[in-house]
């Protein structure tokens, strides 16, 4: 009897022994099993760079995933990147003014180049090339510096007016932009126009003088139905660029009669 008695002791230790050695390794894989299979936890350890498994079950809904680590970022390094055309667009968003600007000294610019050429053709009259080039240039400044930032202004404030798409509000933003903003800016570009080409002021009044009242009318006659479309159907942000290209060849028509000689007049 003690024989098996201390026999028993023994077995009964080394049992116990077997269990207590792996216990520390139980304990620490135990609770990503019980993550696992039992609901009501929250999200398991994470994977290396990557979100934690979320828990789910019968235990109620189970936490959601842990959140992955900075290296993701690392991995797409193009994620929050803008390509050259986002880019573009952003800027062109931010500086409307400077877009509209620019759209209209590009415009004057070729129109002035056509106007350049009908000429030649039609009158057979000759300029240097520093001629035409001080020319041409002195129009692009006029439409980038004067026209473009002007109408941009002129629209908006015409916009706060008479806002609105009804026929009455187009009606009326067509007759002020005609009776007021059409003259305005045809004297401008004439009075300019003979300044850059080195005339003076007497010149450039005694230009307005004679030819105003003739391009008005041309004016109105061509731009009257136009400005109803523009005032009508185009969004407030893009009238500028509608009149720029719609006015390549009205410029053209107003390149050839702002340097078109003055007629003497009998007193």
């Amino acid at each position: 009897m003690a024989a098996h008695a201390l026999l028993h002791l023994l077995v009964l230790g080394a049992g116990q022994g077997v269990v207590r050695q792996p216990r520390v390794g139980v304990r620490r894989a135990l609770p990503r099993a019980i993550v696992v299979l039992h609901g009501g936890s929250g999200g398991g350890l994470p994977p290396s760079g990557g979100g934690g498994i979320g828990g789910g079950g019968d235990g109620g809904s189970g936490g959601g995933g842990g959140g992955g680590s900075d290296n993701d970022d690392e991995k797409r390094p193009f994620q929050h990147e803008h390509g050259p055309l986002q880019s573009t667009r952003d800027w062109v968003e931010q500086h409307p003014m400077a877009m509209k600007a620019a759209a209209m000294g590009v415009t004057y610019s070729l129109a002035d180049i056509a106007a350049q050429i009908f000429t030649h053709f039609d009158t057979g009259e000759h300029f240097s090339w520093a001629e035409r080039v001080r020319r041409n240039f002195g129009l692009a400044i006029i439409g980038l510096v004067v026209v473009g930032p002007l109408l941009s202004i002129w629209f908006d404030r015409l916009e706060a007016f008479c806002p609105g798409t009804s026929l009455r509000a187009v009606l009326s933003r067509t007759l002020l932009d005609q009776l007021l903003e059409v003259p305005i800016m045809v004297t401008i570009i004439f009075v300019l126009s003979a300044l850059a080409e080195g005339h003076d002021l007497t010149y450039a009044l005694k230009k307005v003088r004679h030819k105003l009242l003739p391009t008005w009318r041309g004016c109105t006659t061509v731009w009257a139905p136009v400005q109803l479309i523009n005032q009508g159907l185009i969004p407030l942000r893009s009238r500028v660029y509608f009149m720029a290209l719609v006015s390549f060849f009205w410029d053209a028509y107003m390149s050839i009669a702002a340097h078109a000689p003055i007629e003497a007049k009998t007193e």
